[in-house]
């Protein structure tokens, strides 16, 4: 018969003690730290990094999917319904979370751009400031010019400018500090940290791009407003207002009358949607298809994720842009 010392009980009931309660305190720690749901690969990075040392956000769309048309999944809408904080941009980009987003608690959604959208009324109209009539036809006084660029204060991509990242960044930061100001003095290391690296980016940028702010080109829509303002390039011309909508023949025609006349070198297409129509214009002339992804197809999400997406953005202009006309 095999006996066990009195002695050796004591460790191994002092080991199974300290275990269970390593466990337990595991357990409540992870309840303690915001359940973050960012709609977008960029808006997940930036959060990523603010809850960097905290806690990772759950990214609810994969870069290939267009965030202005998608339907969600069951397991997606119950992380809606299960996130303390819905990171998103606002209904004038991800539509489709409306209906979702507004029927939780305010407290729970930071939305990162007033819709303008909101101000439609039930028959579809715009306001005073709208361009659609009842048939969805566009006015010639509409927030496009005549290269249908929309006005600046319309474009949802605004992810795109470093310095409006660091106004997301500083949003992001105040609400998780108000969600769990346990982590108040991390959430404030982690924002300066962001927003010192975001600080260098648009100047590693600005000296990127700075030789191609005279050469036109054209984008497949009109996502990269903020991206040319502040790094000053030269888009002359969009292909289609609305990604999702295939340009007409007339349409074509009169990009092609633009790539003409302006000279443009490069026609940028999307890894998101179709290049039928950038093909089209390509065989056309003798424009260059350079890509342009605003949303980081192939990337890894994580802390560095923003910074790689506008890295590569900035590559993908000067690769073609930069190059001799031939």
């Amino acid at each position: 018969m095999i006996r066990i010392s009195s002695f050796a009980v004591v460790p191994i009931f002092t080991l199974l003690i300290l275990l269970i309660t390593n466990v337990s305190l595991t357990a409540k720690e992870n309840a303690n730290k915001p359940n973050v749901v960012a709609s977008i690969f960029p808006l997940h990075a930036l959060a990523a990094g603010v809850m960097e040392g905290v806690g990772n956000p759950v990214l609810l769309l994969n870069a290939d999917v267009s965030p202005h048309h998608f339907s969600l999944k069951p397991s997606q809408a119950r992380l809606l319904q299960e996130a303390d904080l819905i990171i998103w941009v606002g209904t004038s980009l991800e539509y489709p979370l409306k209906s979702s987003i507004s029927n939780l608690p305010a407290k729970r959604s930071l939305a990162l751009l007033v819709d303008a959208n909101e101000d439609e009324d039930e028959h579809g109209h715009e306001d005073e400031h709208g361009h659609e009539d009842e048939h969805g036809h566009e006015d010639e006084h509409g927030h496009e010019d005549e290269h249908g660029h929309e006005d600046e204060h319309f474009n949802a991509h605004l992810w795109l400018d470093p310095r409006t990242a660091k106004d997301a960044v500083a949003l992001i930061g105040d609400r998780l500090t108000a969600l769990d100001p346990t982590n108040a003095t991390l959430y404030d290391k982690n924002v300066i940290k962001l927003v010192t690296r975001l600080d260098a980016l648009e100047a590693e940028l600005m000296k990127k791009l700075r030789p191609m702010r005279d050469v036109p080109y054209i984008v497949f829509h009109d996502a990269y407003g903020p991206f040319e303002r502040r790094f000053g390039m030269n888009n002359v011309g969009i292909v289609t207002k609305h990604a999702e909508d295939a340009p007409s023949a007339g349409r074509i025609r009169h990009m092609s009358t633009i790539i003409s006349e302006h000279k443009a070198r490069c026609v940028f297409r999307e890894p998101q949607f179709e290049p039928n129509a950038i093909n089209i214009l390509a065989e056309n002339s003798d424009v260059r298809i350079g890509e342009l992804d605003p949303l980081g197809v192939g990337l890894s999400p994580g802390v560095n994720g923003y910074f790689l997406l506008m890295q590569k953005l900035g590559e993908s202009f000067a690769a073609c842009l930069g190059q001799n006309q031939d």
